[in-house]
């Protein structure tokens, strides 16, 4: 949310000693979202769950790097150096309503386990695409 909330405030900037400042959040926000985004797939899927999870995150931190000063150029070119900024907001809003319900509540303590959620949780685990697990009851 601090990245896409001082992308908005990059892009209103009306001066370079307020764009300066919006960058620093702006960066702080950045720094966070590739480690974070890593480490969710430990907080939201079972062990067995978090390969797969995790091979779907490398390929949009791949390709970012490459795409990124290409649209920017594009932005930059034909509209202004703002949408450079606001381009992040609609992404970084659509990642929040459609992320938030996935990722579940859950304190510090139990990092690393689902909330209510384990490798046997045959719900949980045919969601995940797995069926091959049985439990007796």
């Amino acid at each position: 949310m601090l990245f896409t909330s001082a992308s908005a405030l990059c892009g209103t900037a009306r001066s370079l000693d307020q764009l300066v400042i919006y960058r620093i959040l702006h960066g702080a926000g950045g720094g966070m979202l590739t480690p974070v985004g890593m480490a969710m797939p430990c907080r939201t899927f079972p062990p067995a769950g978090r390969a797969h999870a995790s091979r779907i995150l490398v390929v949009p931190t791949a390709l970012a790097p490459a795409a990124g000063p290409v649209i920017g150029g594009l932005l930059v070119t034909d509209a202004s150096w703002r949408w450079v900024f606001y381009v992040n907001v609609p992404i970084g809003l659509a990642a929040l309503v459609f992320g938030s319900p996935f990722v579940p509540d859950q304190p510090p303590t139990q990092a690393g386990v689902a909330s209510g959620r384990s490798g046997t949780d045959p719900h949980h685990r045919q969601m995940m695409g797995d069926s091959s697990h049985r439990t007796v009851t």
